[in-house]
């Protein structure tokens, strides 16, 4: 078998963008065909394009790789070797099994001794001992069940033949035949379409297959019958979240086709909507919501702002550098605005291979402000902001004079000193940590919780309305709300659903860290049958 041809080094070759403009215009005139002109002009434009994203630092032969799908079979094993081994290091150790502990929504049944119980003598022939209570056996039992699982009831009934009088069996009574769904059901409903973002068409073919049907529309008509107490359930969120002591804040992109429709009547190019993220912090317990329509988060975060009480301290606002984060309608100076560290170290982690002292140095620094966060994480306040500025002062003092030596090396408008102005023009905002004592590093909590309005729109893409948009922000953030508190959101959902009447009349009661009392108020055994309500 002849051996490959190995191809002779090229002769480099630079061209200044007049040179390019040059090419390309002697190109178009030539009597080349259509096909080579648009070849031999992308070729052209292709070398201007990876020799200025190499002079800035923004192309890597990682990114070379990656733009040519040209991984070597060596780099394919080495790459999933170190995968592999960082799935491996990430495991806890132990069997991989979950303890009986764990299955706290599990419905629990007592199995007693046929023929002996505590006190009674030992029945083994020459013992004279007595039998006490020691820690029971545990047998883990799971069931495989759809989202909804139909019961049904056929009732008798009998005619007389000569009088022709019917008689019918009576219902059960646990068995209500004016209502065909229960609140449990709405509730997982809620639950898998928007927090599991599984899209209702799908649930319908799902439904189908296994003999219950459950139409997408009516999927819809069940989940909206509950939009006045979502509403009156969201208004209270809100509420309770205004008056937190910390915001953190960000936005992503959303669809609402009411709103592309009505701006393509305006003769507007698009109608661009958000779905913004908001988690407001208290001492005993975190608040999220979600809004999704035209406005950004600073303009959406006015009116939850507007909602809190004015004897209370001015809150931190924690966010990236956007300016369409930046909180609209509300003073400076009526709170602290806090810029996450993780979205600066993000500009020089994509630089290039030629700037690893600068990389390193600013990576490394981070590194070092986290390991002394964590060491932080069961002082209080007062205690944390002392031990920050006691060791990661220093820290961020070599940092900043670190990146102002270097900013002299690089061009303004360069990679490099882009990102290297990004966090000198923000280095107040970024060390807030330093002078208050409950200001995180980053923004990551919302920058999780906006995983779940983004989960749903790569399954389900859009809305179609506005009303629907609203209820998926509402049913999001009572679910969220709920998870980020150990609450069950299933039983939670459930709880609220069934008691409606009463959750509309005093919603402050039904959130998610009061309901459980409200709820033990209300009937006393409730929870026995069903599992706890708090998440393991």
């Amino acid at each position: 078998m002849a051996k490959k041809q190995q191809q002779k080094k090229p002769k480099q070759i630079k061209l200044t963008p007049e040179e390019i403009e040059q090419a390309l215009s002697k190109i178009s005139t030539c009597n080349l065909d259509e096909d080579m002109k648009a070849l031999v002009s992308g070729l052209i434009n292709s070398n201007g394009w990876m020799i200025q994203q190499i002079q800035e630092g923004k192309l890597t032969i990682a990114k070379l790789r990656r733009l040519f799908a040209c991984v070597s079979e060596p780099n394919k094993k080495k790459e999933r070797k170190t995968k592999a081994n960082k799935n491996s290091n990430s495991k806890k150790k132990g069997h991989g099994r979950n303890h009986s502990d764990e299955y706290t929504g599990a419905t629990t049944e007592e199995i007693k001794h046929n023929d002996l119980k505590a006190g009674d003598d030992c029945p083994l022939e020459g013992c004279t001992g007595k039998l006490y209570q020691v820690e029971p056996g545990v047998v883990i039992n799971i069931e495989g069940t759809p989202i909804a699982s139909a019961k049904k009831y056929l009732i008798e009934k009998l005619r007389c033949a000569l009088c022709g009088e019917l008689f019918v069996a009576p219902t059960p009574e646990d068995v209500n035949p004016d209502k065909k769904y229960s609140e449990g059901f709405a509730a997982m409903l809620m639950i898998n379409k928007y927090f599991m973002a599984v899209p209702l068409y799908r649930q319908e073919t799902l439904q189908n297959m296994l003999g219950i049907p459950l139409p997408s529309s009516t999927q819809w008509d069940i989940i909206a019958s509950y939009e006045p107490l979502l509403e009156v359930v969201y208004q209270q969120l809100m509420q309770d979240a205004a008056n937190g002591k910390g915001f953190h804040l960000d936005d992503t992109s959303a669809k609402i086709m009411e709103v592309i429709k009505a701006r393509e009547k305006e003769g507007k190019k698009t109608g661009k909507c958000f779905t913004t993220g908001m988690i407001s912090v208290h001492d005993d317990h975190r608040v999220a919501l979600f809004v999704t329509d035209e406005n950004s988060a600073g303009k959406t975060f006015a009116p939850v702002y507007a909602l809190r009480f004015k004897a209370l301290l001015e809150p931190y606002i924690m966010m990236d550098a956007l300016t369409a984060n930046i909180p609209e309608e509300i003073e400076k100076g009526l709170y602290t605005l806090c810029y996450c560290i993780i979205h600066a170290r993000r500009n020089f982690y994509d630089l290039g291979d030629g700037y690893d002292d600068l990389v390193d140095f600013v990576i490394d620094s981070v590194s070092a402000l986290y390991d002394n966060d964590k060491k932080t994480k069961n002082m209080s306040e007062s205690d944390r902001l002392a031990y920050h500025q006691k060791h990661s002062q220093k820290i961020m003092d070599k940092l900043k004079a670190h990146l102002e030596l270097y900013k002299k090396d690089f061009e303004p408008n360069s990679s490099a000193g882009k990102a290297i102005d990004y966090i000198l023009k923000r280095w107040t905002e970024m060390t807030q940590f330093l002078r208050y004592g409950d200001v995180p590093l980053d923004n990551n909590e919302v920058e999780r919780a906006l995983k779940i309005p983004i989960r749903n729109r790569k399954n389900s893409m859009f809305y179609k309305t506005r009303r629907g948009a609203a209820i998926a922000g509402h049913i999001q953030s009572m679910i969220y709300s709920a998870a980020q508190n150990a609450i069950n959101p299933y039983h939670y959902l459930k709880s609220v659903l069934t008691h409606k009447d009463e959750a509309m009349k005093n919603p402050k009661q039904w959130l998610p860290w009061n309901y459980e009392s409200t709820l033990a108020g209300l009937e006393p055994s409730n929870g026995c049958h069903e599992g706890s309500s708090r998440v393991a």
